[in-house]
């Protein structure tokens, strides 16, 4: 997930300058997208999906869509259209949220599952640093991994590969 959300951090910029009638307040207010929506979804989750929903399935859902966003970013079918990049950003935001928030609790109970007799708490530690490491190594290879394939394919290529590497 952060691999994804991060992977726009060095390229987003270089490829707003292809845009050259974007103002700096636009630019700004693109980039806010992403983040923002992701806010806003991570409040919102418990509203939107069913308690009877289980939590793989709306991070299995969520991945689908987050494919799908990615491609738009790029975009797949043509060169530059803001609005698809827009929609896009937008779309990727709003489902990190959905990645996010049910990513413990389903870690929580497949370990119940697989170790009933485990000491919870202790568990529940393991679990969150195991957690919070893969966030941060999604925090970290993510823009190495957008700025070396910006480099070596651009920015449409780019989406594409972060987009094949979501859906696997």
């Amino acid at each position: 997930m952060n691999l994804v959300y991060c992977c726009l951090e060095p390229i987003l910029s270089l490829r707003l300058k292809d845009y050259e009638n974007l103002s700096d307040n636009l630019t700004g207010f693109i980039f806010s997208i992403e983040p923002g929506l992701y806010m806003v979804s991570t409040f919102l989750i418990p509203y939107i999906v069913p308690t009877w929903v289980a939590h793989r399935v709306t991070m299995i859902t969520s991945l689908f869509i987050l494919c799908i966003a990615s491609l738009l970013v790029g975009p797949f079918f043509e060169s530059e259209n803001l609005v698809s990049m827009i929609t896009g950003l937008g779309i990727s935001g709003f489902m990190m949220g959905f990645l996010c928030i049910p990513t413990m609790p389903e870690m929580i109970d497949a370990c119940k599952l697989a170790h009933p007799n485990a000491d919870q708490d202790h568990a529940n530690s393991i679990l969150s640093g195991i957690f919070n490491a893969a966030y941060g190594l999604g925090l970290s290879l993510g823009p190495m991994t957008g700025a070396t394939l910006y480099d070596l394919v651009g920015f449409r290529n780019t989406m594409n590969i972060i987009a094949s590497l979501v859906f696997i």
